[in-house]
């Protein structure tokens, strides 16, 4: 997809460019670390998509229990943002995993990086080889 733009862009007399790690920390974000085997990093990955599956259902039914069909339906909609937030990134890091173990063995020690935005919601989760 090509995108073009000849316009200008006018930006206030004093703007501040900030690069993608002062991004992370205006939107509240933070960067967390740790260091296992890839086979370890791996099975966490699947315990997390698992629980994630598992805490979206759990969130609708208790609005169900709470406020009824619409309670439900809130539920279901907030957990799915948050929990999908985690799935999705737990789905692409389970993906690094599994090269990482195709390529060095189960046994390779890696780095899983997580970065979270407000409230906890997941952006990215990386493995990658340490």
């Amino acid at each position: 997809m090509d995108i073009c733009c000849n316009d200008v862009i006018f930006m206030p007399s004093s703007y501040a460019i900030l690069d993608e790690k002062e991004m992370t920390y205006v939107e509240g974000g933070e960067l967390v670390r740790r260091y296992d085997t890839a086979s370890n990093l791996r099975d966490d990955m699947n315990w997390i998509i698992s629980i994630g599956a598992v805490g979206m259902l759990d969130a609708a039914c208790i609005g169900a229990v709470i406020g009824g069909p619409i309670g439900a339906g809130v539920g279901a909609i907030l957990s799915g943002v948050y929990c999908q937030s985690y799935i999705s990134s737990a789905k692409e890091a389970h993906a690094q995993a599994e090269k990482i173990i195709d390529k060095y063995g189960a046994n390779t020690y890696c780095v899983l990086t997580t970065t979270f935005a407000i409230a906890n919601l997941v952006t990215s989760m990386t493995i990658e080889k340490a």
